[in-house]
């Protein structure tokens, strides 16, 4: 005797069906969800370069304005003095400096 044999589909119920698709909903949920949670983590990256950036300029500026602090120049009054990098002079170091009130057309530096 031979044996036979069937082969035997099993058809998918409706149920099985309708639960494939709504796995498949939540798949494209999440896929959707982290590619959100990528893009706000480098719009985190780009604003954090762009506040370093704007802290390295404030320190730029800092430095640039540091070296015209005034002093206190006593009792003339048609002199102020600063505190200035004078590189000619000085070879970089700070030092305080006297500037006349004709300064302005014919600049007289006076070191102290």
């Amino acid at each position: 005797m031979k044996k036979i044999k069937k082969k035997i589909k099993i058809k998918k119920k409706k149920n099985d069906e309708a639960e494939e698709k709504e796995k498949e909903k939540k798949k494209k949920r999440k896929k959707k969800k982290e590619e959100k949670k990528e893009k706000e983590k480098e719009k985190e990256k780009e604003k954090e370069k762009e506040k370093k950036k704007k802290k390295k300029k404030k320190k730029k500026k800092k430095e640039k304005e540091s070296y015209k602090t005034e002093a206190a120049c006593g009792a003339q009054t048609n002199r102020k003095r600063y505190l200035m990098r004078v590189p000619e002079l000085t070879g970089g170091a700070a030092v305080a400096v006297t500037l006349s009130a004709s300064s302005i057309t014919s600049p007289l530096i006076f070191i102290t």
